[in-house]
């Protein structure tokens, strides 16, 4: 369950990796394009349902595993 805007980032930027690095080999420009436009279809879906925005004055953070990596925002 993801609770804030930061912690859904931290999620996005987990899935960088899956499309970015694949586009990064890619010698065909079409194929880059469609992993880089993947990518940006994933951070779209993960931004339709925000339940709680981040309030950094408050002094929100997030700190967690993300695929066994630790994240902290």
């Amino acid at each position: 369950n993801i609770d804030s805007n930061l912690q859904r980032d931290c999620f996005i930027m987990a899935t960088a990796p899956n499309y970015l690095e694949k586009a990064f080999k890619c010698t065909k420009g079409v194929d880059r394009f469609k992993d880089v436009i993947t990518f940006g279809f994933t951070t779209m879906y993960l931004f339709l349902d925000p339940e709680k925005p981040f309030n950094p004055i408050l002094g929100e953070t997030y700190q967690g595993f993300i695929a066994g990596c630790p994240v902290y925002g």
